[in-house]
């Protein structure tokens, strides 16, 4: 498959070999169960996820990922008004980031990078989002979480979901494809991606 920008008409991103198909309703979704040594001592604090996706299914709540249990979770999702939510939830809100615009084009694809170090001794950059290359700075909500704080699956966590809830709930409706999560480590786009001299178009780097 190629991996396109938005609106794109040419082949301008890297070849990637697959993707995966989720049908909203059918209960797909991957799992992997966590092995007790998945994470770093840094990565109770830092960790950067990126994921290209591209919806088929627009207002309606459904997941991108959830790492957690079914008591607390990380996770990304695009929400009922279509806008991208990234929080972690433990008995209540610990940190959240919902854009103000929304993301509704089911003909593009969009590469999602959550990037997270709560060791950041300025607020805003303890949370950071990033589509198609640019990082997002207009939110409608933003709580960032505390300095130095714990990042609840790093230390809790039971499973990584792919395209659904830790409970398998709110499941995607789409295609996904090169995901990557890194323990320890806040990334920005440029780890996964970059523009295209010619086009200008963010795509996928090998």
């Amino acid at each position: 498959m190629i991996i396109l920008g938005t609106n794109s008409i040419k082949d301008t991103g890297f070849n990637v070999d697959n993707s995966v198909r989720f049908e909203s309703g059918s209960g797909d979704y991957i799992r992997r169960a966590n092995t007790g040594t998945d994470f770093s001592a840094s990565g109770s604090k830092l960790f950067t996820y990126s994921v290209w996706v591209k919806r088929s299914k627009i207002s309606s709540f459904i997941q991108i990922y959830a790492i957690g249990t079914g008591g607390g979770r990380d996770y990304a999702a695009f929400d009922s008004s279509d806008r991208i939510e990234f929080a972690q939830y433990n008995s209540g809100v610990k940190y959240q980031l919902t854009t103000t615009r929304v993301f509704r084009d089911t003909s593009a694809w969009y590469h999602l990078v959550f990037a997270v170090d709560t060791t950041n001794a300025t607020a805003n950059n303890r949370l950071r989002l990033y589509v198609n290359g640019v990082e997002e700075t207009s939110f409608s909500t933003r709580t960032n979480p505390s300095d130095g704080q714990a990042i609840f699956p790093n230390t809790q966590c039971d499973s990584y979901v792919l395209g659904a809830d830790v409970d398998f709930n709110n499941d995607f409706s789409g295609y996904f494809s090169e995901t990557c999560f890194v323990s320890g480590s806040q990334l920005d786009a440029t780890s996964f991606g970059e523009f295209d001299e010619d086009s200008g178009i963010f795509k996928p780097i090998d």
